[in-house]
């Protein structure tokens, strides 16, 4: 078995504060999901995606070390968006067993966040944002409306079986990891808020469909379970 990264090592750290139920999907030839867990009787399986420095980044290492400043550019959500896309890959051949997916990401670099809630997360789930605007006569500009551009990887017809993307994170001085759930409202089973409703983990939802809702997300005070997790 390959060595656990860092990722997976918070997360069953995480489960295993929490009580939940964890069980390591064993690999095969085909891509696999990394876990099956519980919680209060719902199973979910999970995939564990962790960012880290990439030739980009270490490009970046190498120039700081000699010149100390340098230039840092980013596409909204295009390492998150990459990092969706693997996890999705794996999810495909779990559809079969009918649970809710829950794409974990945690962010292992020191380039960037990568995980801001608009500009990455927003847009690596449900597409880039566009500002439409209208120009008159007079040169006057007006903005009509906000729309979504490409690059989504859940729609209405796509990815509906990623119930949710978590932010896994352990701030210094943390007693446990905790999760931010960021939740897919057009997915086909949801999960539940309340199934993870310790005081450190953290629910945003799309009160409406994504495409009327760009660029923002509504936090969520998640009930507790009968499980009191």
């Amino acid at each position: 078995m390959n060595r656990k990264t860092k990722s997976e090592e918070l997360f069953e750290e995480y489960c295993r504060q929490r009580g939940y139920y964890l069980e390591r999907i064993p690999e095969s030839g085909k891509p696999t999901a990394d876990y099956r867990i519980e919680s209060s009787g719902f199973k979910i399986i999970v995939e564990v995606a962790e960012l880290g420095l990439n030739d980009d980044d270490h490009r970046i290492v190498k120039y700081l070390n000699t010149k100390h400043t340098a230039m840092y550019a980013t596409i909204p959500g295009k390492r998150l968006r990459y990092a969706l896309e693997h996890t999705q890959k794996k999810f495909r051949l779990c559809k079969s067993e009918g649970l809710a997916c829950l794409a974990v990401i945690y962010n292992n670099t020191p380039m960037g966040d990568h995980l801001d809630p608009v500009f990455d997360i927003d847009a690596a789930m449900f597409g880039d944002q566009q500002e439409r605007f209208y120009l008159t006569q007079e040169y006057d500009i007006h903005h009509t409306q906000n729309v979504r551009g490409g690059n989504r990887k859940l729609s209405d017809m796509n990815g509906r079986y990623v119930s949710a993307l978590a932010v896994l994170s352990k701030p210094a001085g943390a007693a446990s990891p905790s999760l931010c759930f960021y939740h897919n409202p057009l997915a086909l089973i949801p999960i539940r808020p309340e199934l993870f409703s310790n005081p450190s983990d953290s629910h945003f939802v799309k009160p409406t469909h994504p495409d009327r809702f760009i660029g923002a997300w509504a936090g969520y005070d998640a009930p507790s379970a009968s499980r009191g997790n």
